[in-house]
């Protein structure tokens, strides 16, 4: 009946989450977008599609480390959520566990000149990714002078 459909359904989403890149990274988005909005921040809705050819521009790798992430790779808000930054493509590169969580809510780029793995050139290419994004017009006031081109 309709508990068995409700189990084989469940089973069905936690494989896809597993082994599927595009899946796992929709239920993200998800989970990322009602928390910005839930905080009272600035949230779009992100397609599947935009975060893949996000994530293809830093080859599925941390765009700070470089090291390489697969199905692990974690969505990185630039400006935090905690510092009223927006769920936003703006915003948004990917990064592994260990960079996401050490740079918590610092300011990106000193977080990010302090670190031992930093280079001009991935931070470059931060620059240069982001700020092929439109910014939504509320939020401008929150990015740096460099973020606005």
């Amino acid at each position: 009946g309709k508990e068995q459909f409700r189990k084989q359904r469940n089973i069905k989403t936690k494989i896809l989450y597993a082994t599927k890149f595009s899946n796992r990274i929709m239920h993200k988005e998800k989970r990322q977008r009602n928390k910005f909005q839930d905080s009272g921040n600035y949230a779009e809705f992100i397609t599947t599609q935009q975060l893949l050819n996000r994530f293809s521009l830093f080859n599925n790798s941390c765009a700070y480390c470089g090291s390489f992430e697969g199905l692990n790779i974690q969505m990185e808000h630039v400006v935090p959520r905690s510092k009223q930054g927006a769920h936003c493509m703006a915003n948004i590169i990917p990064a592994c566990h260990k960079c996401n969580k050490s740079k918590y809510n610092h300011p990106m780029e000193k977080w990010y000149k302090n670190q031992p793995f930093y280079t001009k050139e991935r931070f470059n290419k931060i620059k240069e990714v982001l700020a092929q994004t439109p910014y939504p017009p509320k939020q401008q006031e929150l990015f740096h002078d460099w973020q606005l081109g």
